[in-house]
């Protein structure tokens, strides 16, 4: 088994989506709540968005600059710790080396790198469509 297959596996895609997914959540529910507290006029949530990540991009709030960007690696970590579906290549060194009740750290190391993984490629498949919509 080779070391790469950590990575490249349906487990690693179900935990980096799940992870990218719900840092969208989180960071449109942040807009919406920026939006309207806002001094721009925002009547439907479309526009409280739109505000929102204006104001996000502009910012420089230790939520911005830190919260948001570390939810999919948090998100990933936790994600892994509680849906059992892991990689064989993990489950074999688990086994293998006796690891037993510290293996949920193992884990949530996985699942912080495919949060990490997750978050990297979304920003980068938005930066590709950005370029093209302009």
């Amino acid at each position: 088994m080779n070391p790469i297959e950590v990575l490249y596996c349906w487990q690693a895609l179900l935990i980096a989506g799940l992870a990218a997914a719900m840092t969208q959540v989180v960071k449109t529910l942040y807009d919406i709540r920026r939006g309207k507290r806002s001094v721009i006029e925002t009547p439907t949530v479309k526009e409280a968005v739109k505000v929102g990540k204006m104001l996000r991009k502009d910012n420089d709030t230790i939520i911005d600059r830190v919260v948001l960007p570390a939810c999919p690696i948090v998100f990933g970590a936790c994600l892994a710790a509680i849906i059992p579906a892991r990689p064989d290549v993990i489950m074999a060194y688990i086994t293998t080396h006796h690891v037993g009740t510290s293996a949920i750290f193992i884990y949530m190391g996985w699942g912080a790198a495919c949060g990490q993984v997750a978050d990297h490629v979304v920003g980068k498949t938005l930066k590709i469509f950005k370029k093209d919509t302009e």
